[in-house]
C-alpha cells in the first residue's frame, strides 16, 4: 500500500467517525436488539450522571406476539385507546460497574405520537435489579457503558 492509498483509507476512517458522531449527537435511534417476544429496542438518548447512565429506549412491539395482545388489553383497562398502541419509550438508569438497572419512566404512544399512558416511578420506591445475562438489556448496558 503506497502513501496515497494509506492517506485515502485514513481519510475515509475519519469521515466515517464524523458521520457516526453526528448521528449520535442528533439523538437518532440506534438499534439495540430484539427480545424473545420480537420487541425491537432502539437507543434514542443517553445522559451520563455521576456514577450511572440514564438511557432512553424506544420499544417497538411485535404486533403478532401474545405480549402485544396482552399489553393492548392492559392499556384498554387503564382507560387508554389500546388498539392504536404503537410503541413505548422507557428511561432506564444503569449502574454500569454493578451491572444493575432500574426503570425511571415509561410512555406508551399511539400511531400518531399521542401519549396513551405515562408511568413514573417515585424516587424512593425505585428498586435496582440485576441485568439478566444474555438478553437485550445486557446488550443495552454494554452499548451505553462503553468508556
Amino acid at each position: 500500500m503506497n502513501k496515497t492509498d494509506l492517506l485515502k483509507a485514513f481519510s475515509l476512517i475519519i469521515l466515517l467517525q464524523i458521520v457516526l458522531f453526528i448521528s449520535d449527537a442528533r439523538g437518532e435511534e440506534r438499534y439495540a436488539g430484539r427480545d424473545q417476544n420480537g420487541t425491537r429496542y432502539y437507543l434514542t438518548d443517553k445522559k451520563v450522571l455521576e456514577r450511572t447512565v440514564q438511557v432512553s429506549v424506544k420499544k417497538v412491539p411485535n404486533k403478532r406476539s401474545h405480549f402485544y395482545k396482552n399489553y393492548v388489553s392492559f392499556l384498554r383497562l387503564s382507560g387508554a385507546e389500546g388498539d392504536s398502541y404503537s410503541h413505548s419509550v422507557v428511561v432506564y438508569e444503569i449502574d454500569c460497574p454493578q451491572k444493575k438497572m432500574r426503570l425511571i419512566t415509561s410512555k406508551d404512544f399511539d400511531r400518531n405520537g399521542k401519549v396513551l399512558l405515562f408511568k413514573k416511578t417515585e424516587d424512593d420506591t425505585i428498586s435496582w435489579m440485576a441485568i439478566p445475562q444474555g438478553g437485550v438489556l445486557e446488550s443495552i448496558r454494554e452499548q451505553v457503558c462503553k468508556q
